[in-house]
């Protein structure tokens, strides 16, 4: 066997046991430079191969992968330009974003596919994908229940797993993040007799309450996705009370770090809660309303609204 189709070999096959695959490479007797330069003359990338999301997958990912997404890559012809340890990448990423569809929670999608290291795991998927694992998952997982409601400030899409809603946003965001890959997201839908679908259902009837001025707060377990700091900046969002505003110099304080207002400001546009994690009650020093994710006039809107149903 060539050494070039030896080393795939032993990519597609052991992508997910470091150890194995060390052993093995190094039993093949040649300097990773020597191989290197065999091997990207050979292969092109998964990537550049044109396999989709979704054609890439197995029932179990460290066996089946080789199988069936070598087939693929194999009748995809040669090329040039990748390295080994570029491809090991691309199989262990491809293989991660199988499991994600399927449900896996992020930490198990990452170790099925090799990865002792989560914050490498993060860095290569965001690089492979141009997203994160969880926004991939709740675009493309096939457990996660999602519904679309038409509200004032436009329609928006509710993201729910077993567990809390992950997302309210603005309907067709996930388009725009899905890149490339948009043609191939799920359609909406509420998972019947899924704990998943009723949190969906909650957070609908709840919106609509709001909406109507007859809720003020939310009963929803949340979960957003984010660094420790991000999660610290929601959480006190949720104590601006309803009808209030506070800037982002008073929201930094109340996170007890009065001097990140900038930082604290950034956290607050990338809020992926909308109206349940009231981001749009945080305003500039000036009394300007900044921005919003779902645009100044929704923002205005949430506003005026809350005043008027507060009095």
């Amino acid at each position: 066997m060539e050494l070039s189709e030896r080393t795939k070999e032993l990519l597609d096959q052991h992508f997910s046991d470091r150890l194995k695959l060390g052993r093995d490479m190094q039993g093949m007797g040649v300097s990773r430079k020597h191989l290197t330069q065999v091997f990207r003359q050979k292969f092109e990338s998964p990537a550049d191969a044109g396999l989709s999301n979704r054609s890439i997958g197995a029932e179990a990912p460290a066996a089946a992968f080789g199988k069936t997404a070598s087939a693929d890559f194999a009748s995809a012809g040669y090329k040039y330009d990748i390295t080994p340890s570029e491809y090991l990448i691309q199989v262990r990423i491809a293989a991660a974003r199988q499991l994600l569809q399927e449900g896996s929670d992020i930490p198990d999608a990452a170790g099925a596919a090799g990865y002792e290291n989560l914050s490498e795991f993060y860095d290569h998927f965001r690089r492979q994908t141009g997203m994160t694992p969880a926004r991939y998952r709740q675009i493309f997982a096939d457990n996660i229940s999602r519904s679309v409601l038409d509200t004032p400030i436009g329609p928006l899409r509710m993201i729910a797993s077993q567990d809390a809603i992950l997302c309210v946003e603005q309907a067709g965001r996930e388009s725009l993040d899905a890149g490339e890959s948009a043609d191939e997201i799920p359609a909406d839908r509420i998972i019947a007799g899924d704990s998943s679908g009723e949190l969906v259902k909650d957070c609908e009837a709840q919106l609509g309450e709001y909406f109507a001025g007859k809720r003020r707060t939310f009963d929803l377990s949340l979960s957003p996705e984010g660094t420790d700091f991000q999660k610290n900046v929601w959480k006190h969002l949720r104590d601006i009370p309803y009808g209030e505003t506070r800037t982002y110099g008073e929201l930094a304080a109340m996170t007890g770090n009065e001097k990140a207002s900038r930082a604290v400001g950034m956290v607050n546009h990338c809020n992926p809660i909308l109206i349940l994690v009231p981001c749009h009650r945080v305003i500039g020093a000036d009394g300007s309303l900044t921005g919003y994710a779902a645009g100044i006039e929704a923002k205005k809107y949430l506003l005026t609204m809350e005043k008027r149903y507060s009095k």
